[in-house]
């Protein structure tokens, strides 16, 4: 796995195999990037399956201004930050232990820049989504990028709810795009939904959620 262009063009990172942490390919990091083009320079961006931090640390190499890595796995983690070391870029990045779900709605940025390369047990696009949306994690222009398997039903059931700009699919991988925008009207849409649910039969929702996604709205 290597830097593809920039200023650490060629340069090799540390990798691991293992389908725990799928770090997304050369040729479609490279597909990638020719997309988003000048959108990279300048930019605040989150890695928020951060793996090898290939994403991320292509960007630093492209001009973007910082990243922010959020990582659960400790053994990814500390490879991530071989890598950090290896480019030299720690003055760039903040690192993030924890799950990119339950961190959404803490980072404390709205980023230009969202990758979302979660790995083969990830289910929960959904609950990602909401907390993006709901949190004004991405600004309204900002550009979201889900890697994902072109099959994959639980991407199927969120693309009914929010809506791709774009998709472009390489082999099994498939990108979408998003504008934050699209994120933030889904997850008001959603959550209207619900209440109006809620409203109609108030036994339709559980009285006692495990969990509220109720959090103090963010800055952007």
């Amino acid at each position: 796995m290597r830097i593809i262009a920039g200023k650490f063009k060629g340069r090799i990172l540390h990798s691991f195999s293992g389908r725990s942490v799928r770090p997304t390919s050369d040729r479609l990091r490279e597909t990638l990037f020719d997309i988003l083009q000048d959108d990279v320079e300048g930019s605040l961006v989150w890695d928020a399956f951060a793996g090898t931090g290939a994403l991320g640390l292509e960007a630093l190499s492209r001009g973007a201004k910082w990243v922010v890595f959020t990582e659960k796995s400790r053994q990814a983690l500390r490879l991530l930050q071989k890598n950090i070391r290896l480019l030299g870029v720690s003055g760039s990045v903040r690192l993030v232990q924890g799950d990119a779900v339950s961190w959404a709605s803490r980072l404390g940025y709205c980023f230009d820049l969202v990758f979302l390369d979660p790995p083969y047990d990830f289910h929960s696009y959904l609950d990602l989504a909401l907390a993006i949306g709901t949190h004004r994690v991405c600004r309204p222009q900002g550009k979201i990028i889900l890697e994902h398997h072109k099959n994959s039903s639980h991407v199927a059931r969120l693309l009914k709810s929010f809506k791709s700009a774009r998709q472009v699919r390489q082999g099994e991988s498939v990108l979408s795009f998003f504008f934050g925008e699209e994120f933030i009207r889904g997850s008001a849409d959603w959550m209207a939904h619900r209440v109006s649910l809620y409203t109609a039969d108030p036994d339709i929702l559980p009285r006692n959620p495990t969990r509220s996604r109720s959090r103090t709205p963010r800055r952007s």
